[in-house]
């Protein structure tokens, strides 16, 4: 028996990224969602609603922190952040926003879909 693809929202604003995530995705038998910045990655989840988000932190109009803050404040849907940010303080703010993950760039194609498995069961 077939089973639907979990619906996956990627909020990035590097378009070459977003194309590889979603090709990552896609072979993971995930369904993918792009947006390219914050505001237009809220409009896809009140949309979509998808099975997690993945966040990046530094974009323009709405950053990924606020994302993360709205989000939290209307569902518990899974979020891992992505970044080239890696201190300590870095991940510790976006675990304390709410995400239930943070990845820092380059992000290898089994560590993420290896991450997304785990936290979607």
């Amino acid at each position: 028996m077939e089973t639907t693809p979990k619906k996956i929202l990627v909020v990035d604003d590097d378009p070459m990224l977003l194309g590889l995530i979603e090709a990552i995705l896609k072979r993971g038998n995930y369904e993918p969602y792009l947006a390219p910045d914050g505001l237009e990655g809220m409009r896809l989840f009140e949309e979509v609603e998808p099975h997690l988000v993945l966040l990046d932190v530094m974009m323009p109009n709405l950053d990924g922190w606020e994302v993360c803050r709205r989000i939290r404040t209307v569902s518990t849907t899974p979020i891992v952040m992505i970044s080239a940010r890696s201190s300590d303080s870095d991940i510790r703010r976006a675990l304390q926003a709410g995400a239930n993950d943070y990845l820092v760039k380059p992000v290898y194609p089994n560590q993420l879909l290896k991450t997304i498995s785990a936290i979607l069961g």
